[in-house]
């Protein structure tokens, strides 16, 4: 990835390298082109958007760095460096796996990154994405894979080869294979598959989606919280609750206050803490603010941080209301 992120760099910093590329992307039939974007810190769909363009427009980036390289520059060193960074099957191979198993997950990036997020269905749709992945673990689906790579490699007289091993290894996890194909899914398609759909089950794990509804106890999604979604919402906070004997009361007054109510309704656990009479509702204000309120707090990342200690058991669930509440009283003073 930080090859891809270099090659976008470079074509990014000057107009003519812009222009060459677009002229070279145009010639071999790619009139659309809009460059290699750059990769965002924040924004990770942008990633795959970034690798898509780099592994559609290989050819027409080889191209260019071999002419940018023979032309005597202050750039011929960068162009023949990166030239020979990209001319290798292994970053060809690993380009075009990564291009196809994150353009899987590239909606759902772009969903989980929205201001309008329904979070229950996006923990539904990332297991199903999940599930597609994990399919693809097989010979029919990398086989695509191999053909896309061999033919880029083919197009920039590259010859698909997998890594050389001179001495005997013993401990090394490369299986021994009888092609390059096989030898690429096994130690790089399997593995790299095997990583996303780990990650993707540690992230949306389902015994975690229950404390996600309360996301629904804000009054613009609060039409979402079905009954079957509240009962399970109850049922996992209420240990936890100040008053769980009255909750299902509250929660009905909770929705009769917002169903009459005209105008803008509040969006988030914190506008909806910081706007609203919460003294009349004890178990919402403390399950709002314990498990919703960091997510959108102005102070971002830095809060979140402050909080995570303190989230790390539920047994500290009024621990960390407390310091939400400290928080917005801080605010208010300051």
């Amino acid at each position: 990835m930080s090859i891809v992120e270099k090659i976008a760099v470079f074509f990014s910093a000057t107009g003519a390298r812009k222009d060459a590329l677009r002229a070279e992307s145009r010639r071999e039939g790619q009139p659309k082109t809009a460059g290699i974007p750059l990769m965002s810190d924040t924004r990770w769909g942008s990633r795959a958007n970034t690798l898509s363009a780099f592994v559609e427009q290989f050819t027409a980036i080889h191209s260019v760095l071999e002419t940018m390289e023979a032309e005597v520059t202050t750039t011929s060193g960068k162009a023949s460096t990166l030239r020979h960074s990209i001319g290798t099957f292994k970053t060809i191979i690993t380009a075009v796996i990564a291009n196809k198993v994150l353009g899987y997950m590239l909606p759902l990036t772009k969903q989980l990154q929205s201001t309008n997020l329904d979070i229950i269905t996006a923990y539904e749709e990332a297991r199903n994405v999940r599930q597609v992945i994990a399919k693809q673990r097989n010979e029919q689906g990398f086989s695509p894979c191999f053909q896309k790579a061999t033919a880029l490699a083919n197009s920039v007289d590259v010859v698909p080869t997998k890594r050389r091993i001179t001495v005997k290894q013993n401990y090394r996890a490369n299986i021994s294979t009888e092609s390059v194909e096989d030898h690429y899914r096994v130690n790089l398609f399997y593995p790299f598959i095997d990583h996303i759909t780990s990650e993707l089950d540690e992230r949306f794990s389902e015994s975690n989606e229950p404390a996600l509804l309360a996301a629904y106890l804000v009054p613009k999604s609060l039409k979402k919280l079905t009954e079957e979604r509240e009962q399970r919402m109850v049922k996992w906070y209420h240990e936890d609750l100040p008053y769980p004997n009255t909750v299902e009361q509250e929660i009905e007054c909770w929705r009769h206050k917002f169903h009459s109510e005209d105008g803008v309704l509040p969006a988030s656990a914190l506008e909806t803490l910081k706007t609203t009479q919460m003294s009349f509702f004890p178990n919402i204000q403390w399950t709002l603010a314990s498990d919703t309120c960091w997510m959108d707090w102005p102070g971002g990342k830095k809060t979140e941080r402050m909080l995570q200690p303190l989230r790390a058991s539920r047994g500290t669930i009024h621990t960390v209301a407390s310091f939400v509440m400290l928080l917005m009283c801080w605010e208010k003073m300051f």
